[in-house]
């Protein structure tokens, strides 16, 4: 307890005021990847973030091609010890400023009412060597040949969505008695979509093959559903064709209640999920809409929109298959992955989160097409999120003198916030080449949170093998090996005894920013500032004067040591290794009026020890030690 004054020591009720101190240091995330690419599914214009590979690959899918490897670099970056990923999903647009614009397309049908109508229509009949016949006329047949066919019947009622109904097959030998030769249930009573039948082989019932003078007749009535007959609309989850084999049942509800009903979802055959005791009424709690699409524990395969909202009119049709899902790959640019700032399409959507990124684009299907992605990423980086960094390849089949070339003198890029690897890396999986940027993604994040390293780190060395791979594309001779090095390329190589390791450590910067040609200055510099700013919501709008300015000087000293202790600057503790000003020789009159706070912190890096050298001396022939 505080000493009280003398005048306060008479009887009475004191109330004293402490300086407020500022609060306790709290810490940031030290390392999360990004990466945008094309996948199986998943949802578009959208930030997805991911714990785990599991929880990545149930909303995006599998892998595709070689062409689009996202899934085999998420799963790098997590077994090599990546734990966050934010992820967008990249497809076409015709206008990358407007995301309204998206070629990707929803799988689609529709769940129809319980009222269809009645009509009867056939089209053409056609046999496998285009021999037209007769529709419902029983005019003869016109034959190339004297064989028996394969015929197909079309429902071709217009407006019809559907329905259900047999088909009659009737036929006429010359000898002219008609003959029914067997009703024909389409898709075993599922209804007809427009413009689809049934297959069937017309023969003469008995006389030998066809002739011209043979006829037959075909008749179909069915019930068919017209444009009002919609009910709901069932709409894949999300783009794409992986949805284009969903097939919805309808069935009663378990409980059986008047009214009410359930939908089972199947994909490729296989029920994947039941939405029970689902209500048409839009006033109840099972009402459709709501529980199928309610993003916590509705569908993970559809959504549905009554077009009716009426609970007057039931459901009548039993099954639908989704088509039509589209992944929106047709045209697609470099320009799609780049995205547009306002539309926050591509990689723009990574502004959503303020968050330090380690950000790669794997899906780079050229040189010319790296190169720009390359450019697009550090664009990003140097204008709106300053403190990301980026993991960027060369493309494959360069040998060391084209990488070299092309790196210094075609993408001639001077950043220091990208680090540039090569060659190709074998995937231990299926030994196919790829690139390395979600494996080094992942040693990142390995290396940031490892306890006894730190995100001063660089990510290389001995210890910084990659895991998932048993390969390079190219072994180099030291010679080689240092021609890389020294022209800021980081290699990667096969260390015996060790495995595919990462042995090299510097950024893109030539001139610019040269104190940050390692990577791990670079990175900690990036973690030091957002570990700062993230301590430092509580000052605007307080007064600025010496007591705020106290509370921040404190503050950050405190943040500053704890970062020194852990090993993450260099030199001898406060004083050398960083310094604190936040005073009235910062802050002054003019600044004040300003409305400006201003702090000025200065660190010493830690650098990376990029090389060892070793003299050795021959002493045997001195008669003293050392002289």
């Amino acid at each position: 307890m505080a000493q009280l004054d003398t005048y306060e020591l008479a009887p009475g009720v004191y109330i004293t005021e402490a300086k407020t101190p500022p609060p306790p240091p709290s810490g940031v995330s030290k390392s999360n990847g990004a990466m945008a690419g094309v996948t199986e599914k998943g949802k578009f214009g959208e930030l997805f973030i991911a714990n785990t590979f599991n929880e990545w690959e149930q909303e995006f899918g599998t892998y595709i091609s070689k062409q689009y490897p996202t899934w085999k670099h998420v799963k790098k970056f997590f077994i090599n010890g990546g734990r966050k990923l934010y992820f967008v999903r990249i497809a076409h647009y015709t206008n990358i400023a407007d995301k309204a614009t998206l070629t990707a397309i929803k799988a689609l049908s529709s769940i129809m009412d319980d009222s269809p109508t009645t009509a009867s229509s056939i089209g053409a009949v056609v046999d496998d060597a285009g021999n037209t016949g007769d529709d419902t006329t029983a005019t003869s047949g016109n034959y190339n040949n004297n064989v028996d066919g394969v015929f197909s019947v079309e429902v071709t009622t217009a407006g019809a969505y559907g329905g259900t109904g047999e088909v009659s097959i009737y036929f006429t030998p010359d000898s002219g008695t008609k003959t029914l030769l067997g009703l024909y249930n389409p898709i075993d009573g599922i209804e007809f979509p427009l413009g689809y039948g049934v297959n069937f082989k017309l023969s003469d019932g008995g006389d030998g093959d066809l002739l011209i003078t043979d006829k037959w007749t075909i008749d179909c009535t069915a019930s068919v559903y017209g444009v009002g007959n919609e009910r709901l609309k069932v709409y894949a989850k999300t783009e794409g064709t992986y949805y284009n084999d969903i097939t919805v049942k309808v069935l009663n509800s378990s409980l059986g209640i008047s009214g009410e009903f359930k939908l089972e979802v199947y994909k490729a055959g296989v029920l994947v999920e039941s939405l029970d005791n689902l209500s048409l009424d839009t006033l109840a709690t099972n009402y459709v809409e709501k529980e199928v699409n309610n993003s916590i524990v509705g569908s993970k395969y559809i959504s549905v929109l009554d077009t009716l909202n009426t609970n007057a009119v039931g459901i009548g049709q039993p099954d639908v298959i989704l088509a039509g899902g589209d992944d929106g790959l047709t045209a697609l640019s470099k320009l799609d992955y780049a995205g547009d700032m306002g539309a926050e399409t591509g990689i723009e959507l990574f502004a959503k989160t303020d968050n330090t990124l380690v950000i790669g684009i794997p899906d780079a299907v050229n040189t010319s097409y790296n190169d720009y992605l390359i450019k697009a990423v550090d664009n990003f980086i140097q204008n709106r999120h300053k403190n990301s960094f980026q993991i960027a390849s060369l493309a494959s089949d360069l040998d060391y003198k084209t990488a070299i070339t092309h790196y210094t003198a075609t993408l001639a890029l001077d950043s220091d916030k990208y680090a540039m690897y090569y060659p190709f890396i074998v995937d231990a999986d299926d030994g196919e080449q790829i690139s390395p940027i979600g494996a080094v993604m992942g040693l990142y994040g390995r290396y940031a949170n490892d306890i006894n390293k730190g995100v001063w780190w660089s990510p290389a060395g001995y210890d910084a093998q990659l895991v998932g791979i048993n390969g390079v594309e190219f072994s180099f001779t030291e010679t080689n090996a240092g021609k890389i090095n020294e022209n800021r390329i980081n290699l990667i190589k096969s260390i015996e005894g060790k495995g595919v390791t990462v042995y090299g450590a510097r950024t893109g910067a030539i001139s610019k920013a040269f104190d940050y040609r390692y990577i791990g200055a670079r990175l900690n510099m990036s973690y030091i500032k957002r570990l700062l700013k993230s301590n430092s919501g509580w000052v605007p709008l307080k007064p600025n004067n010496e007591k705020l300015w106290a509370s921040i000087t404190i503050l950050y000293n405190d943040i500053l040591n704890r970062h020194y202790l852990d090993g993450g600057l260099n030199g001898s503790g406060t004083g050398d290794s960083w310094v604190v000003i936040c005073n009235s020789d910062v802050n002054t009159e003019a600044t004040i009026k300003q409305g400006l706070i201003i702090a000025k912190v200065g660190i010493k890096n830690v650098d990376t020890g990029e090389f060892m050298w070793v003299n050795i001396e021959n002493i045997s022939s001195k008669s003293v030690l050392g002289k």
